[in-house]
């Protein structure tokens, strides 16, 4: 398993972060903030994740978000801690939770790291209703506070307050479980049902319900929680304090994701990456562009193409190698035609294990040279 936690020069570490940065500026600049979510009348399709079909790297795919980016990794055909850090979380771009009525379930495999038992440091689980104060999803990326469902180290069980769990409620003396958790409209509110299973028997280990959860906790983002202990404001930092202190953190793998019901919505098109955005310059007919990919693995495919528009079709005018340490593809391409707007497309295939490949899209235009204009405009967001 490669180590990602050995230490890094300054270079190396904003390599290794810029993706995460960089993603971070454009979706605030992106965001329609206060558009509202339509609803949809019928249950989206199940998602299921595919780690296991997926080449070892630090970013774990494009339908995912992790906090933060360079303590997870996907090995071993799963998602893996890299780091034992406290509320280290991945969200899922592609599902949310709704407003409207409606049940759901997600389940997901767990197991430690560093150890053959799941019994020891540290906590695991689900976050759901996860909602920052721009009511958007980007924004609860970062943002969001949600209700919290999962499992300590020292078998507590809980959903909601995490430092309220009383360890004994489930022996955790097993390589790895299922977590299961779902929901169903009871009389106004919401029953949650948390469930404990032995990943290889299928044997119940534990189980916790509440009927008393209220619908506006249940839409927004979902996500996978390892080692709760949120920084959000909390009354009693104290109490807070003291239980991350009794319970520890610990290293975790997740497998299997899955997401269903008729409460889930589907966004298929909010996914991020594998190119996350481009920049480009005209000077002089010379046009340069730059193409910011994510932390790819070795496995990976290592190169981008640009097309510009012909005719019905997209003609593939150069390809370039993504750089080790930037992440990022860069073209220059003499003679352009900068009397006109010039439709363009940057095109990447990610490969996975069975031999398969997706084809990867970003669009755009390079406008045409405003020489003849009297002046010019300058705009900048920091």
């Amino acid at each position: 398993m490669p180590n990602f936690r050995k230490p890094l020069s300054r270079r190396k570490f904003i390599s290794r972060t810029s993706a995460l940065a960089a993603g971070s500026v454009v979706a605030a600049q992106l965001a329609p903030v206060f558009r509202a979510q339509a609803a949809r009348d019928n249950a989206s399709p199940e998602f299921r994740s595919d780690w296991a079909n997926s080449h070892d790297r630090v970013w774990l795919g494009p339908e995912y978000w992790a906090n933060p980016l360079h303590d997870w990794q996907v090995a071993n055909g799963r998602l893996e801690l890299a780091f034992a850090g406290f509320d280290r979380n991945v969200h899922l771009l592609t599902r949310q939770l709704g407003e409207r009525a409606g049940g759901f379930t997600m389940s997901a495999q767990v197991g430690r790291l560093d150890g053959a038992r799941l019994a020891g440091q540290g906590s695991f689980g689900f976050r759901v209703g996860v909602m920052g104060p721009l009511r958007e999803y980007r924004n609860s990326l970062f943002n969001g506070g949600g209700l919290n469902c999962g499992v300590t180290g020292e078998g507590g069980l809980f959903i909601g307050d995490w430092t309220e769990a009383q360890g004994g409620a489930v022996k955790l003396d097993t390589d790895s479980v299922e977590l299961r958790l779902t929901a169903e409209p009871l009389a106004g509110k919401y029953k949650l049902t948390l469930t404990v299973l032995d990943a290889t028997s299928g044997k119940t280990l534990g189980e916790l319900s509440r009927d008393d959860i209220a619908p506006e906790q249940l839409a927004g983002n979902i996500a996978l929680v390892a080692n709760f202990g949120s920084t959000a404001p909390n009354p009693n930092a104290e109490k807070r304090a003291n239980a991350k202190n009794k319970h520890g953190a610990g290293r975790f793998w997740f497998a299997d994701w899955r997401v269903s019901g008729n409460k889930v919505e589907a966004h298929e098109d909010r996914v991020f990456g594998p190119i996350m955005f481009s920049s480009y310059t005209l000077s002089r007919g010379v046009m340069k562009m730059t193409a910011q990919m994510p932390p790819l693995g070795a496995q990976d495919s290592q190169r981008v193409r640009l097309q510009i528009k012909k005719g019905a079709g997209w003609k593939t005018i150069a390809e370039e190698a993504i750089h080790p340490e930037s992440r990022t593809a860069t073209f220059r391409i003499p003679q352009w035609n900068d009397k006109k707007d010039t439709p363009y497309r940057l095109a990447y295939s990610m490969r996975h294990k069975n031999g398969t490949t997706v084809e990867h899209e970003w669009t755009g235009a390079v406008r045409r040279d405003p020489v003849d204009n009297p002046s010019l405009s300058v705009a900048d967001v920091s």
